[in-house]
């Protein structure tokens, strides 16, 4: 499921709240699957389909003039917040399928064809229904000195291709089904900071006089080079040709891929970080996260390396390769809280997993269960794939619901203990990454981080990620230049 959309889920394990009688607290369950909790009314039951919000989204003005009653549990904007009720965090707000008919024509059949569980949307119809927060423009520049303007207009020297953004992290909860018992993972300390990116990339080469006149003439020259690029999460800082003295010094993204890694990647080498601590300027990162950083410093910490041939591949470094080339680098990796198969990182689990006996037991059982499929539920963790006409194996369910409960219980609600700060904030959470040729990277976020940060945005307090990519206004490197 993608990140930024509301979906169709079911309620469950619904409960009085102590000192409320007009609302109770629910589960938001996805595939039998434990997401969040939210306040619900006296009228919602166990097993209904609803519409869930989470905290990251803002609902539209059509869905606000439809229903008012529900900008009671929203922020300015239509943004929806994370609040604690009565000692219950509720993570998101939820609507009712049936409020939703009147997007489908009123034509029920189609809508109940449409959104069935795990439906993810954010419109319908081609009406908004919702979209993802995005923070007004800061009225500062995070520390930077802006270079627009300062210096000669130059072309852009990006290849098309060539340089890539990091991913979006997807919701772990919402894709338990990614990761398998004999997958071998890593779990390690999602951290609060705004992502930076350095790479050693093939560029366009600038032509000197006489490059341009042997090219006239037919003679073969080398118009691509290797250079370093530096970038936000979504921001090329230095996408077109500028001096090493024109840089932008106090620019953070700049200085701190200058700082750990220039002159030290390999040819087509990237590496995908976080900075975290203080700006040039004397502010943080992120409010309240110093992550151990003093006043006016900062660090990287790296989170993944690639690298990228001349074609544009991308290779990934694996998690014990990006280890070894940290120490290489000098470069602190995140922490690390467990590398090796899932199943054995909670060996007490493994009764849950079928064996191979049972699994020939039951082979035959399951092909059956194509001419019946009441017969599967009598053992869950099998399917058939009817187009191959293979059998496969699925991810064990039950397995999976104690694997979130267990990470849930070991790294979830915690403090950031290596503040020196007197206040201690609450960790974000964890990031779980199954190895491969081409890794997937899966977060599962603190409901007390979620809390904290929905306060932030309310109060008005600045979020660097989010902002600097509002704020890009630096003409000769933006994203849209990087495509041209």
């Amino acid at each position: 499921m993608e990140n930024n959309k509301c979906y169709v889920a079911r309620i469950g394990n619904i409960n009085k709240i102590d000192g409320a009688d007009r609302i109770r607290s629910a589960d938001i369950m996805l595939n039998g699957i434990k997401q969040t909790q939210v306040v619900v009314g006296l009228d919602n039951k166990e097993g209904e389909l609803v519409v869930y919000f989470d905290s990251n989204m803002c609902l539209s003005e059509q869905i606000m003039k439809d229903y008012p009653d529900i900008t009671k549990y929203l922020a300015k904007a239509g943004r929806v917040k994370t609040i604690k009720l009565k000692n219950i965090i509720s993570c998101g707000v939820i609507m009712e399928l049936n409020k939703f008919l009147r997007y489908f024509d009123n034509d029920e059949k189609k809508m109940i064809k449409i959104l069935k569980e795990g439906y993810s949307f954010t419109e319908i119809n081609k009406i908004e229904i919702c979209h993802k927060y995005t923070p007004p423009p800061a009225r500062h520049g995070n520390g930077e000195n802006r270079y627009k303007g300062k210096l000669k207009r130059e072309p852009n020297r990006m290849i098309e291709g060539i340089f890539k953004f990091h991913f979006d992290t997807s919701n772990f909860l919402r894709n338990i089904n990614k990761i398998k018992p004999d997958d071998l993972i890593s779990i390690s300390r999602k951290i609060h900071g705004t992502s930076m990116i350095c790479s050693n990339s093939l560029t366009k080469r600038k032509l000197t006089l006489m490059d341009k006149i042997l090219s006239r003439i037919g003679v073969k020259v080398e118009d691509k080079t290797y250079d370093y690029i530096y970038a936000s999460r979504n921001t090329v800082k230095n996408a077109r040709y500028m001096k090493d003295t024109d840089l932008n010094k106090n620019d953070l993204w700049i200085s701190a891929g200058q700082k750990y890694f220039k002159d030290k990647l390999h040819k087509g080498e990237t590496v995908y970080g976080e900075i975290v601590g203080y700006l040039p300027s004397g502010s943080m990162v992120q409010k309240g996260y110093d992550y151990g950083c003093k006043a006016g410093e900062y660090k990287v910490v790296v989170y993944r390396i690639t690298m990228t041939n001349s074609d544009g591949y991308p290779v990934e470094y694996s998690w014990s390769a990006m280890k070894d080339r940290c120490k290489e680098l000098q470069a602190p990796m995140v922490e690390e809280y467990y590398y090796g198969k899932a199943k054995d990182k909670y060996p007490e689990m493994v009764n849950i997993l079928p064996t191979i006996e049972e699994l020939n037991e039951f082979k035959e059982m399951i092909k059956d269960s194509l001419q019946n499929p009441n017969l599967i539920m009598t053992y869950p963790p099998y399917a058939i794939d009817e187009e191959k006409e293979i059998f496969i194996r699925s991810v064990n369910r039950k397995w999976s619901t104690k694997f979130v409960e267990q990470l849930k219980k070991d790294y979830l609600d915690k403090d950031c203990e290596d503040s020196l700060l007197s206040k201690k904030m609450p960790d974000e959470g964890i990031v779980i990454r199954r190895e491969g040729l081409s890794i997937e990277s899966y977060k599962l976020k603190s409901e007390k981080f979620l809390l904290q940060e929905s306060k932030a945005k309310e109060e008005g307090i600045e979020d660097m990620e989010e902002s600097e990519a509002t704020n890009n206004t630096e003409e000769e490197a933006t994203n849209e230049d990087n495509k041209r």
